[in-house]
């Protein structure tokens, strides 16, 4: 399992890196890591996910809900797919249908939140 996490880590050293210098350029100059509130001045589809992962690691559940309601179907997909890539190595191809299908619903909760 460590041996896969490294291997991942040292593939991915310079997209990290690049988000690492995306974020803190962003932060400098606009004051928040989000093109589209940099940019256009409104929220975009994913508003509020990480403030939402925060409170649902500290078992805060509705406030977590009350920053974005999907994180809990986002954690769902992601722990499942770390126990398939990380601790089972299940052959499921699933995975990319998953992510897809909970990115429409982050996109259907932003439509619902901006008509309400």
């Amino acid at each position: 399992m460590m041996q896969q996490l490294k291997e991942d880590l040292k593939q991915m050293k310079f997209a990290l890196l690049a988000i690492f210098i995306y974020v803190c350029f962003m932060q400098v100059i606009f004051e928040t890591v989000c093109p589209m509130k940099a940019f256009f001045g409104i929220d975009c589809p994913a508003c509020g996910l990480t403030h939402a992962g925060i409170c649902v690691l500290l078992g805060k559940w509705e406030e977590a809900c009350m920053w974005n309601p999907t994180i809990f179907l986002w954690m769902w997909c992601i722990f499942w797919f770390v126990l398939d890539r990380y601790c089972y190595h299940w052959k499921v191809k699933i995975f990319p249908f998953l992510f897809i299908i909970v990115g429409l619903f982050t996109f259907m909760w932003y439509g619902v939140k901006l008509f309400l």
